[in-house]
């Protein structure tokens, strides 16, 4: 957990130092230097990872920070939304309004490096709920996944595999420390 706390904080860091980042209200109390000592602090006294080791909890809030500073708007966690059929569904990050939509997953290959079948297919119906809500921006977020052996991608594979029904959902993936769109609108 510690690890990805100390992530965040290098993030908003290098916002504030390198992309002119204006802080949220609540935020302004932070400096560079209180960053900078929290994450030498946590360095210090945080175990390495392994890079097989993640905290699927912790994913959305990554995600959130990123897409907040992309999007421009501020995004709220675990927020209900009612569909065009009547049912509810509740989104991993939303905006106040409703026209941004994200769902994030955070999936691994099998241990013996197959695809996580049952997994893949949760994130095909999640996409199909984006697909059918009335959001102007619905973004399936994947903390990616390489494979064990080969240089396969678990975001990539999901995103070709179902590229001709996924229309208007973009498919991102987090990968090394960074966002990136994958798929057909990709480049």
């Amino acid at each position: 957990m510690l690890w990805h706390d100390l992530r965040r904080l290098r993030i908003i860091r290098n916002k504030i130092e390198h992309e002119s980042f204006q802080p949220s209200e609540g935020d302004r109390d932070i400096t560079v230097g209180t960053l900078k000592t929290l994450a030498a602090y946590l360095e210090e006294s945080a175990p390495q990872p392994s890079s097989t080791i993640r905290d699927w909890q912790a994913f959305p809030a990554v995600a959130k920070l990123y897409f907040e500073n992309l999007l421009g708007v501020r995004l709220r966690e675990q927020v209900e939304r009612q569909l065009a059929d009547g049912q509810n569904h509740r989104f991993d990050l939303a905006s106040d309004d409703g026209s941004i939509l994200i769902e994030c997953k955070s999936y691994t290959w099998t241990k013996g490096g197959n695809e996580p079948s049952a997994k893949l297919n949760h994130a095909k119906t999640d996409a199909q709920l984006l697909k059918v809500s009335a959001a102007n921006r619905k973004l399936l977020v994947f903390e990616d996944d390489l494979h064990p052996t080969t240089p396969k991608s678990l975001a990539e594979l999901f995103a070709r595999r179902n590229q001709g029904w996924l229309a208007d959902v973009e498919v991102w993936r987090f990968l090394n420390g960074d966002f990136q769109r994958v798929g057909k609108s990709s480049g």
